[in-house]
């Protein structure tokens, strides 16, 4: 306890002045001294005292706000928790793990992706989201014309551009032959043959300034030029209507023939058509789906596809003849680039909710081209705010500097009296052009640009990033300084990384390697390890016998079963393959999932756009499976495909065929029945667990013996597989068993420890009040 501080001031007062003292009276005038005691200031009272730390009312109630299990635990659990914590991070600390060159290289990756994500500013995303749900009532058929430029090319030669096509935009208006001058003018080698005609969509599927330019147009007119970073584009608007919502269809599909003869595909179009006859007389169209289709993918779940909206699938003709359908019916033979399809509607869905709609592109609005548009304008904001100040005239000199070898990755540069002239001005810091000289010495290495931009386009990209980074850096200082949230996130973080490391150095790495230590511990708690008759029973439970012999028919295939599920993709820049922070940040959490599902493998799928470059893919791959098997993924657990450009997500957002796919494996029936469970909830329950005789023998009638058996209980098809455990088998000193009660153990040995070594001291009256404040 502190004491408490009384400051007493006594002040004696004594009236000297003979005026005061009356002639007419033999009395004295005096006053008593009087003593003057000031109000007591009382210091705080740390609510918890470790060591030389002091915790106040204040800080405690900030970080115990975070604690996971703040509703569920006692008062005292919780604080014992913190504490723990606490003691954790100061025996770190001591043992000098800040030190440590590699936490420090962690925890700026975590600084930098934090304050890369602060870029968002929450106001302008909000104002987005808003645009974007008013856009998404609507779908839109537009045409374009596109011209690329480099994103870096001078002002003279954009600007030249920029005027061709307003002139371009006046003559199509004039004439209204905007199809004919797509055909002729527009590189888009998907769209230009079609008069650059895109199709229906709706908003959140093309890149975000052409989607605004879109919805901004009228209908029947073209709108200015709209830049991208591949170029530049004119929008006309062919027609608007409402949104048409979603479908879920099945499909009966054949692949054309490779050969282009007439009269193979009249032969395959009359099958198909006599497929739609039988059917409509009375066949089923689930048998038929199973007998004829050639989509493996969907075949097994009799033809039915994901639920899609417009705009959604590579083949419009799809699209529009499954919305045309009405529930039930079944489609007339449709034609797509590569098959011929039958379509039967399942069920048409409304558009989604504002709620639905924000909850399903949360991830997009800060990720793809609205992403960057969002951080350019946050960019700009705080540019403004820290007075960044490009000269110009120096930035122009230092381009009559780039030569050819920036394009083979040789440029050299030795100095020049340009060196200690300022190119860019943050705030007070001046940035200096031998800086930005050595920046590009050191990015050419392993940047990619495109092979059509100049030298001098590589320079301006160049010094492009070199001016965001220091942008984004000096804000991160300010940030620090000023966002106490901020600051609370990175001391959680680090405080997160040295418990790991001390964990992982005094408790894990002991309780592997310290065999004596382990066999002591097992001997004096031998009792704790000794099995009695018990087995090991592995049940699948499924609703009827309908599932089991769709289930056992399923296993037939070949192993690994594909699960159908995965992880979002990963997208790339054009003919980018490099990660970036936050590409690892979910490569990490793919390794989690992995971690958790044993028998999990996970197909690595690279893809690229038609306009990328053909290895592009390849190098996708590569890049992510080194990642993982350098961060602990055992390679036999990787699964690698190439698709290529065979596999385009999207006819219209180029960025989101620029990607890496992740879909799940699994050798493991467990993991298989969860397919039939995401159909039809209960529908193949699992249960592994220890059983006693008593309790088998109970249940099943059977004889107690390691066994497999099938058998009808309650109406539920259970497939049981029974292995014995011998009775009073007592573990080994190694087994996994005995190491976790090792570590737990030793964890706790050494947090008596260290509140020896480092005295705690908790008000209860305070640190009740604080946890009672927060529950309620």
């Amino acid at each position: 306890m502190i004491k408490n501080i009384y400051i007493v001031t006594v002040l004696s007062l004594t009236l000297l002045s003979c005026d005061l003292i009356k002639k007419t009276t033999s009395l004295k005038t005096k006053k008593e001294p009087v003593a003057v005691v000031q109000e007591t200031i009382k210091a705080p009272e740390p609510a918890i005292q470790i060591s030389d730390l002091a915790l106040f009312t204040e800080d405690l109630e900030s970080e115990l706000k975070r604690s996971p299990n703040l509703d569920s635990a006692e008062s005292h659990d919780i604080i014992d928790a913190y504490i723990q914590r606490k003691l954790l991070v100061k025996e770190a600390e001591s043992l000098g793990y800040l030190a440590d060159p590699e936490f420090e290289e962690e925890i700026n990756t975590y600084k930098k992706i934090i304050l890369s994500e602060s870029l968002i500013n929450e106001d302008l995303l909000t104002k987005l989201q808003n645009e974007s749900f008013e856009n998404y009532k609507y779908e839109i058929n537009a045409s374009h014309i596109f011209v690329p430029l480099s994103e870096f090319a001078s002002a003279a030669d954009t600007l030249v551009l920029y005027n061709e096509l307003l002139n371009l935009k006046k003559y199509a208006k004039e004439k209204g032959n905007f199809e004919v001058l797509a055909q002729e003018w527009s590189k888009d080698l998907k769209t230009s043959s079609k008069g650059g005609n895109l199709g229906w969509f709706t908003s959140m599927r093309l890149i975000y300034p052409i989607e605004k330019a879109a919805f901004s147009t009228a209908v029947d007119s073209i709108s200015n030029p709209v830049r991208s970073e591949l170029g530049y584009h004119l929008i006309k608007v062919n027609a608007k209507r409402p949104n048409s919502g979603f479908v879920k269809v099945q499909q009966i599909l054949k692949f054309l023939p490779t050969s282009n003869e007439k009269s193979t595909y009249d032969s395959l179009y009359h099958f198909m058509d006599s497929l739609k006859v039988e059917i409509e007389k009375g066949s089923n169209f689930n048998e038929m789906c199973l007998r004829y289709s050639d989509d493996l993918n969907s075949k097994e779940t009799f033809g039915e596809l994901p639920v899609f909206g417009i705009g959604t699938r590579n083949e419009s003709n799809f699209e529009e003849a499954s919305f045309d359908l009405k529930p039930g019916q079944v489609s007339p033979v449709v034609r797509s680039a590569s098959a011929l399809h039958l379509i039967k509607l399942i069920q048409k869905y409304p558009a989604l909710s504002k709620d639905e709609f924000l909850k399903s592109f949360e991830e997009k609005f800060t990720t793809d081209s609205r992403g960057e548009f969002l951080k350019n304008k946050s960019l700009e904001k705080i540019a403004k705010d820290l007075k960044l100040n490009v000269n110009k005239e120096i930035l122009e000199q230092c381009l009559t500097y780039a030569d050819n070898n920036i394009l083979t990755r040789n440029w050299v540069y030795n100095g020049s009296e340009l060196d200690k002239f300022v190119i860019l001005k943050i705030g007070n810091k001046n940035y200096f052009v031998k800086d930005f000289f050595d920046y590009v010495m050191d990015k050419q290495g392993f940047e990619r640009y495109a092979p059509t931009q100049t030298a001098s386009q590589v320079f301006r990209m160049f010094f492009d990033q070199f001016k965001k980074k220091n942008l984004i850096e000096q804000n991160g200082k300010s940030i620090t300084q000023n966002n106490s949230e901020i600051n609370t996130l990175f001391n959680l973080q680090k405080e997160n990384l040295l418990i790991s490391k001390l964990r992982n150095d005094l408790i894990i790495t002991k309780s592997l390697n310290d065999t004596l230590g382990r066999r002591m511990f097992y001997l004096a708690n031998e009792k704790d390890f000794v099995n009695e008759e018990m087995g090991k029973i592995n049940v699948l439970s499924f609703a009827d016998s309908s599932t089991y012999l769709q289930f056992e028919n399923y296993k037939t295939t070949e192993k690994p079963y594909k699960l159908f599920r995965g992880i979002r993709p990963l997208y790339f820049i054009k003919n980018e393959y490099v990660l970036n922070n936050e590409a690892k940040r979910k490569l990490v959490g793919l390794i989690s999932i992995l971690n958790k599902k044993p028998y999990y493998k996970v197909e690595i799928g690279g893809h690229s756009d038609i306009n990328e470059e053909e290895q592009i893919s390849q190098l996708r791959i590569k890049e992510i499976v080194n990642y993982l098997v350098e961060n602990g993924l055992p390679l036999t657990r990787i699964l690698e495909v190439d698709y290529k450009s065979s596999k385009l997500a999207d006819r219209f957002d180029w960025s989101k065929n620029q990607r890496v796919s992740f879909q799940f494996f699994s050798d493991a029936e467990e993991d298989l029945a969860q397919i039939f469970n995401e159909k039809i909830p209960g529908s193949i329950i699992i249960i592994k667990n220890q059983i006693s005789k008593k309790d088998f023998t109970k249940a099943y009638q059977q004889n107690w013996a390691t066994q497999e058996f099938t058998k009808n209980i309650g109406g539920r098809i259970e497939q049981v597989s029974l292995t014995l455990i011998k009775k009073n088998n007592s573990k080994k000193p190694s087994s996994a068993e005995v190491i976790e009660a090792y570590q737990k153990f030793l964890e706790k040995e050494l947090i008596e420890k260290l509140k020896t070594k480092y005295s705690v001291k908790v008000d209860e009256d305070i640190t009740n009040k604080i946890i009672e404040k927060i529950k309620n």
